[in-house]
């Protein structure tokens, strides 16, 4: 997913990068460049997981750049799991 200023500037930015910088350089704001969605089915899973576990599967959808691993070990220890 790549994202992108609220304000315009052409150049698109990888999650890591918009972590990074925390504001486009043109002072906009980062968002996604577009929404996400998942199936019914992908929703119906997230019923029997713990709930780290589905944090970590919506954030994947917005931060492509970090492994399942990564992020499952970050909302684990953000949850206390």
């Amino acid at each position: 997913m790549k994202y992108i200023s609220t304000r315009g500037y052409d150049q698109k930015f990888t999650a890591a990068q918009a972590i990074t910088l925390g504001i486009a350089p043109d002072g906009g704001l980062f968002v996604p460049e577009s929404t996400p969605t998942f199936a019914d089915g992908q929703i119906e899973e997230m019923c029997n997981m713990e709930f780290y576990q589905i944090s970590a599967k919506v954030i994947s959808m917005f931060l492509d750049d970090y492994s399942e691993s990564e992020l499952l070990e970050y909302t684990r220890a953000a949850y206390d799991e």
